[in-house]
């Protein structure tokens, strides 16, 4: 299938590889180096960015929790599926990958390309992700593995890195 992918405006091109991040590179913070236990062969760009997360900025504290729980319940049951950490998420229609990128909203605008057929591992529903307590959020991640279907949201996959993508199909505004 061919997939499609979101960042922000100007960080891949067209032909870029998006690989995993070398876990002894500088890039990471030395004081996340026990992390290379867990991710061996290194760390996606959103990993790092989740792994960096500092638990007195609300914002990334929020987004970052959630993931290590989706990643400690891939752990326990869906060791199958590839970690989040050491993927992309990329989607199955330029609209959808659209739509999930005004949904985030973290940055005015982005890119959206394409990567040509790929085999990703999905669908996974995003609306899943949305327990405001613990148990609830282990709960969405439970579901989120499970591959539970969900009215609203879209319909995500996993890929793991390294992937190249393609074209440069849309640049979008996060409004």
């Amino acid at each position: 299938m061919d997939a499609y992918l979101y960042r922000k405006v100007n960080e891949l091109s067209p032909g870029q590889t998006v690989r995993l991040v070398d876990p002894h590179s500088d890039i990471i913070n030395t004081q996340h180096k026990p992390l290379v236990k867990w991710f061996p062969d290194g760390l996606s760009y959103n990993g790092c960015q989740w792994a960096e997360a500092t638990l007195t900025n609300p914002n990334q504290s929020i987004e970052a929790i959630r993931e290590w729980l989706l990643e400690i319940a891939r752990r326990g049951e869906y060791e199958e599926c590839p970690s989040r950490f050491q993927a992309v998420v990329v989607f199955e229609t330029v609209k959808s990958a659209k739509r999930a990128a005004r949904q985030i909203g973290l940055h005015d605008r982005y890119d959206i390309f394409k990567i040509s057929d790929v085999d990703p591992t999905g669908p996974f529903y995003s609306q899943h992700r949305r327990g405001t307590t613990i148990p609830e959020v282990l709960l969405d991640a439970e579901q989120y593995w499970n591959q539970t279907p969900h009215r609203s949201g879209e319909r995500e996959y996993l890929l793991k890195c390294p992937v190249t993508v393609d074209s440069l199909v849309d640049t979008v505004s996060s409004d």
